[in-house]
């Protein structure tokens, strides 16, 4: 048996998953972890929250309010704007940054952009996470 600590000090999750409070000597569970820290065991500490997963898309909305918050929206703008629109591939870039509804992770644009930034892509990423928390 084995036993970790949770954010509330009142409470800790056994190894089967079942959560226990840890100051009420008339529960059972509670007693057992009691006598096994007694017996000088020591519980797990609190694991760290998992990372925020990376969306799949975000809003053009939220695009570009990030881009804004982090000083780059200006060079995404003029970059997209500056391309060659006798080229189909450009003149829908420009569509999609004026227009689309969406900005898929995955997508060409975006690729390209982070490119123009000289982003990585676990840069994209924590720019995906953040611009998801943009309501």
């Amino acid at each position: 048996m084995s036993y970790t600590l949770t954010s509330d000090l009142h409470f800790v999750t056994r190894d089967d998953g079942v959560i226990l409070p840890t100051h009420d000597e008339g529960n059972d569970d509670c007693r057992a972890y009691l006598a096994w820290l007694a017996a000088g065991n020591a519980a797990a500490p609190v694991p760290p929250p998992a990372a925020p997963a990376v969306p799949l898309h975000v809003s053009n909305y939220q695009a570009r309010a990030v881009l804004v918050q982090r000083g780059l929206f200006a060079k995404v703008d003029a970059a997209i704007r500056a391309a060659d629109m006798t080229v189909a591939a450009d003149m829908i870039a420009l569509q999609a940054w004026d227009y689309a509804n969406d900005f898929y992770r995955s997508s060409e644009i975006v690729a390209a952009m982070s490119g123009v930034l000289g982003l990585v892509p676990a840069d994209v990423d924590a720019m995906f996470v953040a611009a998801s928390q943009i309501l």
